[in-house]
């Protein structure tokens, strides 16, 4: 009987949050309202495979590689169209490449890179029509990345690593699409602010040296866009 009870109440829950329409609308525009929670993220994956040959030298280059990243975030709005969230991000990079001279391996090179991330941000979106809002986002983005390298021939060998730190503040513009009242199409394009990179440099585990960049980013190319799906509720 307890069970049967329990079950009833959570149908009676789901079909309750299921009827509720998260995203409200006004005069044919949709806008958040406040105390809307907000989840998403963005997951990619990207494989390659090379095999290349040159008759000429009998000189053939195979290599492979893949690479993925993953980011979830969760936010909250505070107040009409206003979100506070934060985002937390993994990505990894792996590479492998041969090179052959008449059949005979004379070089082989390992790439790995892996990095993760956290970001709290700030969100303030704006009812243009419809479905469609856009939105400028105020990101704190810090990053800690490592590479390594790794070069071996008949005669020699080379090693190296590199470890990142980049901290970035600033705003990226961008456009929110609704496919429902819960589920939405997010792209960001470009950013604005300032960034900051610090380097420590390891060279065949003998030769170190640090180094750091630092400056104000303008961009709105599409190297730096971004695409997620978001549930509001």
């Amino acid at each position: 009987m307890k069970k049967e009870l329990l079950f009833a109440v959570i149908l009676l829950l789901f079909k309750v949050v299921s009827a509720q329409e998260t995203i409200t609308e006004e005069d044919e525009k949709k806008y958040i309202p406040p105390g809307t929670w907000v989840v998403g993220g963005m997951f990619s994956f990207n494989s390659t495979k090379v095999d290349r040959e040159s008759y000429d030298i009998a000189y053939k280059v195979e290599g492979k590689g893949y690479d993925f990243s993953l980011a979830p975030s969760i936010g909250y709005s505070f107040s009409k169209n206003w979100l506070a969230g934060v985002s937390i991000g993994y990505s990894y990079y792996e590479n492998e490449s041969k090179s052959f001279s008449q059949d005979t391996l004379i070089r082989r090179s390992d790439n790995f890179r892996k990095s993760y991330s956290v970001n709290p941000y700030f969100k303030k979106s704006f009812d243009i029509k419809n479905n469609f809002l856009v939105f400028i986002r105020g990101d704190f983005n810090y990053t800690k990345s490592k590479y390594e390298d790794k070069n071996s021939s008949d005669d020699s060998e080379y090693m190296s690593s590199d470890q990142r730190n980049n901290f970035f503040v600033g705003i990226k513009p961008g456009i929110t699409f609704f496919l429902s009242n819960k589920f939405a199409l997010e792209s960001t394009v470009g950013r604005f602010g300032y960034n900051k990179t610090t380097y420590k440099n390891n060279l065949n585990n003998d030769n170190d040296y640090d180094d750091k960049s630092d400056g104000f980013i303008a961009s709105l190319d599409f190297s730096s866009i971004y695409f997620g799906l978001s549930y509001y509720f």
